[in-house]
Order: structure tokens, then sequence, then C-alpha cells
């Protein structure tokens, strides 16, 4: 008789009795962990490759836990599938357009902030010391309003946790996060110069 395959092997699997122990509470790696109760190693299949799995199934000489998650067609999830890698792949690209955003916008604000400092006009009275300084009170009609960057940054993440509730596509959360960072960091050049009153 002709040996079953490794992923027709694998879809064959069912738990016959399902253990209560949470895999949190287990000893170990993402892989297997040791559970004290029915003192076994337990295995999560979704992060064997098929080959590893089946070898395990195979070569196993007493009883065998495992940990599965199957698809709606009944297929078991392993580490090599591609729908789980281009999760992974998708999650990654979302974190590091996530990170190269912050980085724009404290770029950005960093930037914003000595422009400000650098290209103010001073008042030549504060530099001067001696008596007439004691006897004219020096008085500034400078306003300094406060940028609006901590406002723009939490309505931004407001946003962006409600798109991914709705489940909105990465491409779409990466080009809101790049658009926020680009008028975050054109408010925060903008905004020292045209609020203040000399």
């Amino acid at each position: 008789m002709k040996e079953p395959s490794d992923s027709d092997l694998l879809n064959k699997l069912y738990i016959a009795a399902p253990c209560s122990v949470p895999w949190d509470s287990m000893e170990g790696d993402d892989r297997v962990r040791h559970c004290g109760q029915c003192a076994l190693n337990v295995y999560d299949v979704s992060k064997l490759t098929t080959k590893e799995a089946a070898d395990l199934i195979r070569n196993k000489e007493d009883r065998l836990c495992m940990r599965l998650y199957r698809r709606a067609d009944g297929t078991i999830i392993t580490d090599n599938c591609p729908v789980g890698l281009r999760r992974i792949r998708d999650r990654l690209k979302l974190t590091a357009a996530a990170v190269l955003a912050i980085f724009v916008i404290l770029g950005f604000m960093d930037s914003a902030q000595a422009q400000g400092l650098v290209g103010a006009p001073v008042d030549p009275r504060y530099g001067q010391s001696g008596p007439s300084d004691l006897m004219e009170p020096l008085v500034s009609a400078t306003l300094y309003w406060h940028t609006p960057i901590p406002y723009i940054l939490s309505a931004a993440l407001a946003i962006w946790a409600h798109l991914r509730q709705r489940r909105a596509t990465y491409f779409l959360c990466s080009f809101f996060i790049v658009a926020v960072a680009g008028a975050t960091g054109f408010v925060a050049a903008l905004y020292p110069q045209v609020h203040r009153w000399y």
C-alpha cells in the first residue's frame, strides 16, 4: 500500500481528546511546550513545516500531543503555508511602514523646532543689561502658540485604529500613515512662522 504524502497525513489528523491546559501556561517555546498535567510535549503544528510535522507523526513512539489550526476547507495550517507566510509578510510591511512614518514625523518635528528657534527675530532689548533695564518694563507682544501636532497625532492614531478594526487593507493603512507624517511635518514647519505676532 502506498504511503500517504506529508500533507495528506496532516490533513487526516484530528484531536481525540482536547486538552484543557492552556498553551500559555506550558513551559517551552513557540514550537514545542511541556504539559505538566499529562507529562508530554505538545507541538504547535502551525510553527512546524509540513515535513517536520509529518516526520513527527511517523516517528512517534507513544502518545502525541499537538496543537492544530484548521482552515475552513479542512486543511491544517503549517509554517510553510503560503497564506500564513503572506499574512506574516503583510504584517511586517505594515510594521515597517509604521516605523518609517514615526521616524519621518520625528524628523519633521525636530527640523521644525530648530527652524522656529533659529529663524525667530530677537528683540535687542533682551540682550541689554544695565540701569535702563530696571527703569523700563520689558513687555513683549510675542504670543507663542503650541503647535497642534500632539492633537494631529492623537487623531491619526484613533483613525488608524478604526481602519484596522474595520479590516482595511494594509496598503490603505500604510498610505494613511505616510499621509499623516507628511501633513504633520508640513504643519510643524509652517505653524511657528504663521502664529507669531510681534
